[in-house]
């Protein structure tokens, strides 16, 4: 089975091919502008997705089923536009999460399915930047998962609760026989195994040469051993001894040298650099009308009307503006771990020195952060590192929840912890694109979708 039609989010679909773009046209109206933006050219974006299902343009949706999200902590402004309509079956009958963790949208849920967290699972990934060689990385569970067993004796995970309603529902490529190799031969998809373990054994023949065999020492030295069961429970005999190398391993990877050729880079992009694009520069944005240029070029950040933000929020009222950046020890997943919060019990909220003396801040001083999407206090740090009117904020702090409020489970009070609340989150303060007054839409980017996160106008007032 393929997905079809068009993704909720309006992306890889152009605004003139849509029902509302003809019939503006048929009626003798402008169509411009659409009830919304429209993204041709990128891909489904998160930023999108629930309040166009909220809002029901271009359609609402019977179910969500979310895994290892989090838009309401990660997304700047969504909580505040989105929450409360969350809440209402009439716009959302049926939210489902799939997670390990209760975290700021996942305890709205109308039902939560446990999730395995990355220790206790399966799976594949690559490095995201900066390695120049070849790589796949691979994961295999190194504890037994916490979660309750299904009745075959399989942990509750996204696979199990996945596999077992795609069998419900009769859906083809799961069960007993939904595998086929190139000889015809077909496998089972009933676990997470059958899919992970096949997953590996491609990754193993692939390329000009497989990779060896795993010897003894490999196996116990590494604790492959532990899985080794299931590996030769699930592979075919030649199969076996290349997939334990994987994972003792933990991956497959290119040899270090091969990133580079006689001090160039060995897997360089071969293709010409495309400066002139004319399927881009034959759309037009779907709010304004206008032409998206097909070469690069700079414009200041603007809003859905192609308004500037500057001009909406006048740098006169909004002197500030915020802007975030990762953490050396935190990040917005692992605010459960006490030790973290041992190093660094808050977040830092730089301010450059000099805008301190124009503000009259001392290091340490408490102040009050205003954008027009909210406002929170914090504990103010001294920088020079930080531009001048700016203030930076660290992220991985400031949760809801995650263990920061109190639950019950079947009348009995779960444990929390106040700590994982310190600290405060810069999407907190994102704010709705005010030029959309019908249809509450965050602040972002006309191209591409991505939601304003750095820029972010503000105001600050010493307490």
């Amino acid at each position: 089975m393929k997905p079809s039609g068009l993704s909720i989010a309006r992306s890889k679909t152009a605004y003139e091919a849509s029902e509302e773009y003809r019939d503006k046209i048929a009626g003798g109206q402008s169509p411009y502008p659409a009830k919304a933006p429209w993204y041709p050219f990128v891909a489904g974006q998160l930023t999108e997705l629930l309040t166009s299902a909220l809002e029901g343009y271009p359609y609402p949706l019977k179910a969500w089923i979310s895994n290892m999200s989090n838009p309401f902590y990660g997304v700047p402004g969504l909580r505040a536009v989105a929450e409360e309509k969350l809440k209402d079956p009439r716009r959302l009958p049926l939210f489902i999460a799939i997670d390990a963790f209760m975290n700021e949208t996942t305890a709205l849920a109308d039902y939560i399915v446990p999730d395995t967290h990355n220790f206790e699972s399966w799976g594949f990934t690559a490095p995201w930047g900066g390695v120049a060689s070849k790589a796949t990385t691979a994961r295999w569970p190194v504890v037994a998962p916490a979660t309750h067993r299904t009745a075959d004796g399989q942990p509750v995970s996204m696979e199990a609760f996945c596999i077992a309603v795609a069998k419900r529902l009769h859906l083809p490529g799961f069960g007993d026989r939904a595998i086929t190799d190139p000889q015809g031969n077909t496998f089972p998809l009933n676990r997470a195994e059958d899919f992970y373990l096949r997953v590996a054994a491609n990754i193993a023949f692939m390329g000009k040469t497989p990779v060896a065999l795993a010897n003894q020492e490999d196996i116990s030295l590494t604790g492959v051993s532990r899985i080794l069961p299931a590996i030769q429970h699930t592979l075919k005999a030649d199969e076996v001894g290349r997939v334990a190398f994987i994972y003792s391993r933990g991956g497959r990877f290119a040899p270090e040298d091969s990133g580079y050729t006689e001090q160039r880079l060995g897997n360089a992009w071969k293709k010409p650099l495309q400066i002139w694009n004319a399927d881009v520069a034959a759309h037009r944005h779907a709010i304004t009308g206008e032409r998206f240029s097909g070469c690069p070029v700079w414009y200041p950040a603007r809003l859905s009307d192609g308004r500037a933000i500057d001009d909406q929020f006048p740098i006169g009222q909004w002197p500030l503006k915020l802007i975030s950046f990762k953490s050396n020890t935190m990040s917005s997943s692992t605010a459960v771990i006490p030790r973290l919060h041992h190093v660094k019990p808050a977040n830092l909220v730089a301010l450059n020195p000099q805008d301190g003396e124009r503000y009259g801040l001392q290091h340490g001083d408490r102040v009050r952060i205003i954008t027009p999407g909210g406002q929170v206090v914090a504990q103010i740090s001294l920088l020079n590192g930080v531009m001048p009117g700016v203030i930076a904020i660290e992220h991985g702090y400031g949760h809801r929840e995650m263990g920061a409020t109190q639950h019950s489970l079947d009348g009995v009070p779960m444990p929390y912890d106040p700590q994982i609340r310190a600290g405060i989150n810069l999407n907190d303060l994102g704010f709705a694109d005010p030029t959309r007054n019908h249809y509450q839409h965050l602040a972002r980017t006309g191209f591409s979708g991505a939601a304003v996160r750095q820029g972010l106008p503000a105001k600050i007032e010493r307490i």
